[in-house]
């Protein structure tokens, strides 16, 4: 069994550079005491000094209706060179999709006074157990609940109720009855099927 870091470092990586790539420098530097992003018990907060572009929204940024455009072609075309970025576009797009197949919390974006910031939950127990189960169901789909409880270290109905959560989140299904069935991992980009 593999550990699912707290927060997915290839999101947080990507969510740096778009933090860095789509916001607008000011032309007077602003001072910021050199804190680019604040780590807390419950979140890292990156923040940027710059704005979002003229006419952009943050409701506009999340749902994806927006035109993408390069504003700072050079630091871009080295991000795509070096790998780091995939393609040009929207990176926002891929973060949040990204942050979804994991089962995180979605990223919070805010216009602040003097720039932009966002900020990324660190998962909780529940987030983990819930994983663990999906990767042990994945490797092996056939197994009960009440040996996912004893592999865990959980009661039975702590399982039934973490299972009941991942089938109404849409990342698991039970195929046939629960004595003959076996279960499916559905959307979870954490497991190659």
């Amino acid at each position: 069994m593999t550990d699912i870091p707290d927060i997915e470092t290839t999101t947080i990586d990507n969510k740096t550079l778009v933090v860095l790539t789509i916001m607008e420098y000011p032309v007077k530097p602003v001072s910021c005491k050199g804190k680019y992003f604040k780590i807390f018990d419950d979140r890292i907060e990156f923040l940027n000094q710059g704005k979002l572009p003229d006419g952009l929204t943050v409701e506009q940024l999340i749902s994806g209706k927006y035109s993408s455009s390069i504003r700072y072609k050079q630091i871009a075309s080295v991000f795509k060179e070096a790998g780091i970025i995939e393609k040009y576009g929207p990176e926002i797009k891929r973060v949040l999709e990204a942050f979804q197949g994991y089962g995180l919390a979605q990223p919070i974006f805010e216009e602040i006074q003097n720039g932009f910031k966002v900020a990324v939950s660190k998962t909780t127990q529940k987030t983990r157990t819930r994983n663990k189960i999906l990767e042990i169901l994945h490797t092996n789909p056939s197994m009960t609940r009440e040996e996912l409880a004893s592999v865990l270290g959980k009661s039975p109905n702590t399982i039934k109720e973490h299972i009941a959560k991942l089938k109404a989140d849409g990342r698991l299904e039970r195929i046939g009855s629960n004595r003959d069935g076996y279960w499916r991992v559905l959307n979870d980009k954490s497991h190659k099927t």
